[in-house]
């Protein structure tokens, strides 16, 4: 067994699809651990986060993430047959936004300027800006005076 992003995984088969191998893919990701994120100035990132960052993270200027908070820009198809692929999506988190303890952002989400994310929630929808969401799935609760 090996230790993969903090899950146990017994030793992969080969999986080939029109790609590459799934062996391939794991050695792919441990060259990029890191390179596609940025923060802005003033982000803050408490303990606890994971972020699944191959498809590229933005984190603007002023930015506040709780604790345990996942941004996952990795997803894999519906389609059983290439169900093994690995797929992704940037996140992009714009000024002076605040996601809240336990929430998270998957592939794709641009989550605007001065939004709130509520604790909890679950984001699979772009947040406009100055925008208060939260639930799972997350839906707008109000706007921001």
């Amino acid at each position: 067994m090996g230790y993969i992003s903090g899950v146990f995984h017994q030793k992969p088969e080969i999986i080939q699809n029109e790609r590459t191998t799934h062996r391939e893919d794991l050695r792919r990701q441990r060259r990029t651990y890191g390179k596609k994120t940025t923060f802005g100035k003033g982000s803050f990132v408490n303990f606890g986060c994971t972020f699944l960052a191959l498809g590229g993270i933005t984190i603007e200027e002023g930015v506040f993430i709780a604790p345990h908070v996942v941004l996952a820009t990795e997803y894999h198809p519906e389609d059983p047959e290439t169900r093994h692929s690995l797929l992704t999506k940037p996140i992009v988190i714009k000024k002076n936004a605040w996601i809240g303890a336990n929430a998270t952002i998957l592939a794709g989400v641009t989550i605007g300027e001065n939004a709130i994310v509520a604790a909890g929630a679950v984001v699979g929808k772009d947040v406009p800006d100055n925008t208060i969401v939260g639930g799972v799935p997350a839906k707008v609760i109000r706007m921001i005076k």
